[in-house]
């Protein structure tokens, strides 16, 4: 249970309270949660279209959902996302690009992709819901949840310190193991959701998924000498631009 509340309390901005100490190995353990914190934003989001959708217009409502995606997290991995962009586009040796990501200014580079990440997940939701696929509103949350443990398995910490280096050094193979039973078992439980997504496409969207993560994590490990929190951050949030846009692809959207 103590992992549990950690994974909701790192990845959601809900008053959590996790009772009694919490030692390094709680929080790597907590990384096997991840995708249920991810199951919980996506259902948030359904209870969302469910009470919106039928009194608002589907831009409109879409919009909301955006927003409401963000503040679930409180824009926590936007922010990485944004520190990783503007880290990449210094053109700074490694030391001075690791102390962007510590400095809490965005600067351009950081701004544009937030912008364009926002703007590609409001296209999709509104592709996705005006294709009635309202199974994907689960899906991608969780799709970025486990991405994160994916990125936390494979990974090596650019940093000796930092909630990425925590993560990366008290989480092993059990953790991801649980973490990617958990994911699937989410994919699987969505065909009781409207319309399901066939087994083909749900095979199709987790190899995706673990495909693109660890492409990410090769090329942030070649640009940083390894990951960090922010870098888990951006692997988040573009592995749910990159869900939805496969989800369209397959449903020939």
């Amino acid at each position: 249970m103590k992992g549990l509340l950690l994974a909701l309390q790192f990845l959601t901005i809900l008053p959590v309270r996790v009772p009694g100490r919490v030692s390094s190995r709680d929080v790597g353990r907590s990384t096997a949660f991840f995708p249920l914190a991810g199951l919980l934003k996506g259902g948030l989001l359904l209870l969302a279209y469910a009470a919106l959708g039928p009194v608002m217009p589907i831009e409109v409502v879409s919009a909301i959902l955006l927003a409401v995606s963000v503040l679930v997290n409180g824009g926590f991995h936007l922010d990485g996302l944004a520190d990783t962009f503007d880290a990449l586009a210094s053109g700074k040796p490694l030391k001075e690009r690791l102390d962007i990501m510590k400095d809490g200014t965005a600067g351009p580079a950081g701004i544009t992709a937030i912008v364009l990440v926002l703007l590609l997940k409001y296209v999709l939701i509104l592709e996705t819901l005006s294709a009635g696929a309202t199974a994907y509103l689960v899906l991608f949350p969780t799709a970025g949840a486990w991405s994160t443990v994916i990125g936390v398995f494979h990974g090596r910490s650019a940093r000796s310190d930092g909630l990425g280096h925590l993560l990366i050094k008290e989480s092993g193979a059990a953790e991801f193991a649980a973490s990617a039973f958990l994911a699937t078992a989410v994919f699987v439980s969505s065909g009781y959701l409207s319309p399901p997504p066939s087994l083909t496409a749900s095979a199709l969207l987790v190899a995706g998924i673990y495909l693109f993560t660890l492409i990410l994590v090769r090329f942030f490990s070649s640009r940083f000498n390894g990951i960090t929190g922010d870098n888990l951050g951006a692997v988040c949030e573009l592995n749910e631009v990159f869900f939805l846009i496969l989800a369209v692809a397959l449903r020939g959207g």
